[in-house]
């Protein structure tokens, strides 16, 4: 439609969208201080596999075998599901108030793990 904001509105709203996601990061570690890791390890520590490692094997599998997504997109799909746990499950949580204690915790564990889980999957995928 080739609508545009304003200059002044414009740079307002990407000032503000560009604080977004420190700040919804930022408020997670801060409401992590209140759990204890131990309590809420054994759910936990089942989403981070299912995310770290099923949900990129599952992802290959359909790219390459079900859908036949070109090579480079599915290696694309694949590094990207392959990523941590994301804030939109703790927010979700605090939401419904259920699992914050979890989902903190996964978020955590799956931030932490992903440094090598990322590196194996960077590894098996191969260069471009």
């Amino acid at each position: 439609m080739g609508f545009r904001l304003p200059g002044t509105l414009e740079r307002f709203a990407a000032l503000i969208a560009g604080a977004a996601v420190p700040c919804a990061l930022f408020s997670v570690g801060a409401s992590l201080r209140g759990y204890r890791l131990r309590g809420a390890l054994a759910p936990a520590a089942l989403m981070v596999a299912l995310k770290l490692v099923a949900h990129p094997l599952i992802v290959w599998a359909l790219a390459s075998y079900v859908f036949g997504v070109p090579p480079l997109w599915a290696k694309v799909a694949v590094l990207l599901a392959a990523l941590p746990v994301g804030v939109n499950v703790y927010l979700f949580a605090v939401r419904y108030d259920a699992g914050q204690a979890e989902s903190a915790s996964a978020i955590l564990l799956s931030s932490v793990l992903s440094v090598a889980t990322l590196t194996l999957v960077l590894l098996w995928l191969g260069p471009g």
